[in-house]
């Protein structure tokens, strides 16, 4: 211990202490677990189809319980077939063990005010307020927005040797996924075509013009949501767009 600390090796860990929040972070990761269960499910019985000579595979149709016969029947054997619908069971379950699961997050984060407050965020919806609020479970443990961001995998990092750099820099791989995920899927949200003006797309323009680079413009507003939703919960304020960006930019 005494070598970690003089090599400047010891790390500071936050644990929690709160037991309704502990259950509702295990939830919370049960239902990211069922989720990721569907998407191995989803390419697993499309590499099937695929080994055994069914190419032409329509979307979701494929997937559906209603129209799922109509690619069943295309298969050489009843083996195969027989095989398939092993696939098919296993990926019904975890949909049901998923939906299941959702209701419990709901009833679980009920309790917790800043999910709904998250909710109000263009492109947080419900999943991304529930993984926000049980992954950090405590916004006081980041000191800033700079170690939440490394804790997302959002922060910038490089290699050094002798005080000369070893590569460029790139975005620290270390931390938790699932926040990257949340802020990527709420700046696409949010800045679809389709989507009205809003706040979120706003600053991605901003961002963009200021940049010249649509990636560091992406990894911006991703950062500012997430820095958005910490201050939020850290000095329990609503949300306000106007601190956000300027609104009339996006029009």
């Amino acid at each position: 211990m005494c070598l970690l600390l003089r090599l400047g090796k010891l790390k500071e860990v936050w644990m929690g202490v709160d037991r309704a929040r502990e259950i509702y972070r295990a939830l919370v990761y049960e239902l990211l677990n069922w989720r990721d269960a569907q998407r191995e499910l989803k390419s697993l019985l499309k590499a099937r189809y695929r080994q055994w000579g069914v190419l032409k595979l329509g979307g979701l149709k494929v997937f559906s319980k209603r129209l799922r016969q109509e690619y069943l029947e295309q298969l050489a054997g009843e083996e195969e077939r027989r095989m398939l619908w092993r696939i098919y069971a296993q990926h019904d379950q975890a949909i049901a063990q998923w939906k299941e699961t959702l209701k419990e997050v709901n009833r679980s984060g009920r309790e917790f005010g800043e999910v709904r407050e998250f909710q109000r965020i263009p492109g947080i919806g419900p999943m991304a307020a529930h993984s926000f609020s049980a992954i950090i479970e405590e916004p006081a443990r980041f000191s800033n927005k700079h170690k939440l961001w490394k804790y997302a995998q959002l922060g910038i990092t490089d290699r050094t040797s002798d005080n000369k750099p070893l590569g460029y820099q790139r975005l620290d791989r270390r931390g938790n996924r699932e926040l990257k995920n949340l802020s990527y899927h709420a700046w696409r949200t949010a800045c679809k075509s389709t989507t009205g003006p809003n706040v979120i797309k706003a600053f991605y323009q901003q961002s963009r013009q200021r940049t010249g680079s649509v990636r560091h413009a992406r990894l911006n507003t991703q950062r500012k949501i997430l820095e958005t939703m910490w201050m939020m919960w850290l000095r329990c304020q609503a949300f306000d767009p106007k601190r956000f960006a300027q609104l009339q930019s996006a029009l």
